[in-house]
């Protein structure tokens, strides 16, 4: 059995102290970190606290049973998360079994339980989560990628662009200058039309004269 890295924190629940050593002995090879309650009330201040990464609960407890503790372990988990519910229970009627998994529980095995069957599911559970935190860190990075992509993208653009117009003003530039020039090689200092004298010296030697 491969051991998990780093440590995979995992809450136990269950009114039977006995039965909580019972399993943090068997899933010791895991190299797992454990949190273990007999007051199935106090489960949910536990999961805020260590926010485990597995939970082993017991369906058949006092003052609130399995199902509860279920339910609200499950309403405090955000939408896209994985986070695996063992339920661990003599529970005879296979009706209660179902209706476990109906509400939300990753797996489920009958007491009396094989120790090595459980830290093997808890394994596989574990492996599973890893895989999914894998692919939404994954997922994650691509996003972020592809942003950053398309910013590059819009920078090009918006170089190009400044490239295109400059180019385009400076060209535009160069005719209009030499018909500016071409305008004012025609015309008097004083601003005035006339028909160009025909004779006698220019006025300047650069501006052309009127009569």
């Amino acid at each position: 059995m491969v051991a998990l890295t780093p440590p995979a924190r995992i809450l136990i629940v269950d009114d039977d102290a006995d039965a909580i050593d019972l399993l943090s002995h068997a899933l010791g090879e895991l190299n797992v970190a454990i949190v273990g309650t007999t007051d199935p009330r106090g489960a949910l201040r536990l999961f805020e606290e260590c926010r485990p990464d597995l939970v082993l609960l017991d369906l058949v407890m006092p003052d609130l049973d399995g199902f509860q503790v279920l339910k609200a372990l499950r309403a405090t988990i955000p939408a896209g998360a994985y986070l695996p519910i063992l339920v661990v229970t003599g529970h005879p009627d296979p009706a209660a079994r179902l209706a476990a998994l109906a509400e939300g529980a990753s797996d489920l095995i009958t007491k009396p339980y094989d120790l090595i069957e459980v830290a093997l599911r808890v394994g596989n559970l574990l492996q599973t989560q890893a895989l999914h935190r894998q692919l939404l860190r994954r997922q994650a990075d691509a996003v972020s990628e592809a942003r950053e992509q398309a910013t590059q993208r819009e920078l090009a653009a918006a170089h190009a662009r400044n490239e295109f117009l400059s180019r385009m003003s400076h060209e535009l530039r160069t005719p209009l200058n030499a018909i500016l020039g071409l305008v004012t090689s025609w015309t008097c200092p004083a601003g005035r039309w006339r028909k160009p004298r025909t004779s006698g010296r220019s006025c300047r030697p650069d501006v052309t004269c009127w009569t």
